[in-house]
């Protein structure tokens, strides 16, 4: 376990929060007086710096013209114009980010929306996953998976008092050949370390954020153990979060019909491969408690395309490239997901 250092600054900002369903005045405010938390979870799809240190892919390397037209401004310009639009989330998870300097860079352009905290992942990975948060961050440390696959951050964010644990993930992709046993070993690595937090403290509000290349569903769809329903226990019964000594982790994409999920396309289709997964301290209505029905992929038009799914819905509007050379029009392949909590008094 890598202890990593953990960049804080501090400011406080008045801010207002526009819901997915339109602008409408929401307490998102900082430190104590808080009634909601907002967390966010958005692969932004290889947001690399703006300097070649030969650890890029090969579509991003010297000679590509994502450098000299300043491309990695438009990734960050976008990163800060998703978190306007989705009323400035508290907690925020961002996946694909290059390295450290990247991280600081994306911070950089969003302190004036209230963000004061970061921390990164520091494994072998080309890209890693970091958090940004407008509540201190107290713990972090990035956790080895296997070769060749991506740490898991795992962070303790001070709301108000209530500490929310938040791992950040990004599993193997569904890439050709056989997977799903490196997302099994990912989903290992997840699962002890919430088993550990729960021992310490069974209503213990934990939240698994990021993109798990996996669905909601991964071991109905395939009929095999999965990482996200077998070895993390995954469920959509949110009454089984309540029972004593519950151990199975809550999926809030279960609570939407399923021609209305999914975050990513993967061979044409809608697949919920993000997710903001949830312990049974969100549900205990002490510390931080989840809003039922808060749950959902923020679907602005900007982030959509014209071409469309097997179903019909449009595709997310992901970034362009042809090759090595990139254009600045498009966002990500994947959308972002949000969830709502509501701060209980005492």
């Amino acid at each position: 376990m890598n202890r990593m250092r953990v960049v804080v600054l501090s400011f406080v900002v008045v801010v207002l929060c526009c819901s997915l369903s339109g602008c409408v005045p929401a307490d998102t405010s900082i430190g104590p007086a808080a009634t909601t938390v907002r967390v966010f979870s958005y692969n932004v799809e290889n947001a690399f710096d703006d300097r070649v240190d030969g650890t890029e892919y090969s579509d991003y390397g010297p000679s590509s013209n994502y450098y000299a037209d300043r491309l990695w401004q438009v990734k960050i310009d976008h990163v800060r114009e998703v978190l306007e639009a989705t009323g400035r989330p508290q907690v925020v998870g961002l996946i694909e980010v290059e390295n450290e300097r990247m991280a600081s860079m994306v911070l950089d352009a969003v302190r004036d929306l209230g963000y004061r905290s970061m921390a990164v992942t520091s494994g072998s990975s080309v890209t890693q996953s970091m958090l940004i948060s407008s509540f201190p961050i107290q713990a972090v440390a990035s956790l080895p998976t296997t070769s060749g696959v991506r740490d898991i951050l795992v962070a303790s964010v001070d709301v108000g008092g209530t500490p929310l644990y938040v791992l950040v993930n990004h599993w193997k992709a569904k890439d050709s050949g056989e997977t799903e046993s490196l997302r099994i070993r990912s989903a290992k690595v997840g699962r002890a370390e919430v088993d550990r937090l729960l021992t310490q403290d069974a209503m213990a509000d934990i939240v698994l954020i990021g993109d798990f290349n996996s669905t909601e569903d991964e071991h109905r769809a395939t009929g095999k153990m999965t990482g996200i329903n077998d070895v993390l226990r995954t469920t959509g019964d949110r009454t089984s979060m309540t029972a004593q000594a519950a151990r199975s982790l809550y999926d809030p994409w279960f609570e939407m019909p399923v021609s209305q999920r999914g975050s990513a396309i993967h061979s044409s289709t809608w697949q919920s491969l993000d997710h903001i997964i949830m312990s049974p301290g969100l549900f205990d209505k002490t510390g931080l408690s989840y809003n039922a029905g808060s749950f959902d992929a923020f679907r602005a038009p900007f982030l959509l395309s014209y071409q469309r799914a097997a179903d019909g819905r449009p595709v997310p509007n992901r970034w362009q490239e042809s090759g090595n050379q990139h254009g600045s029009d498009g966002y990500s392949d994947h959308l972002p997901v949000i969830a709502d909590f509501a701060v209980n008094p005492g």
